[in-house]
């Protein structure tokens, strides 16, 4: 009973720092990212796994409740359910964006085992005006 207790507590502080955050209160934002950012960090190193990509996604969790804090809805879910549903948004994202570039990188190395043996046109042109000389 104490832990509903201390989680109702909790719930209706962080909702105020939510409101602080809407009014432009930066300690607002402070006080909120003090005590929930242990939550955030958690749940971004579950997805992408890496430590400086969940250190990242906390930065872009907070940046967002910044900047949305006046369109948060108290009445759709908690200020702990938002932290979570934007942390697990943006290490996802950020997952995903991770496995793009390396898949780009594979398919770069990949060309570079294609390289022509002819000469490029760039030699061509400098043979070519070396021959003229």
């Amino acid at each position: 009973m104490a832990e509903s207790a201390h989680a109702a507590a909790r719930e209706t502080e962080w909702g105020a720092y939510v409101r602080r955050c809407a009014s432009r209160d930066e300690s607002g934002l402070a006080a909120l990212y003090d005590e929930s950012s242990p939550l955030a960090y958690a749940v971004a190193m579950r997805i992408p796994q890496d430590e400086a990509d969940a250190s990242e996604v906390v930065l872009d969790v907070y940046k967002q409740v910044w900047e949305a804090a006046g369109r948060f809805d108290e009445g759709r879910g908690s200020a702990a359910a938002w932290i979570v549903m934007l942390a697990r948004s943006r290490a996802t994202d950020r997952r995903r964006s991770r496995a793009v570039r390396m898949r780009a990188t594979v398919q770069v190395e990949q060309l570079e085992e294609l390289k022509s043996s002819e000469p490029n046109p760039e030699g061509l042109a400098m043979a070519s005006q070396s021959g003229a000389r």
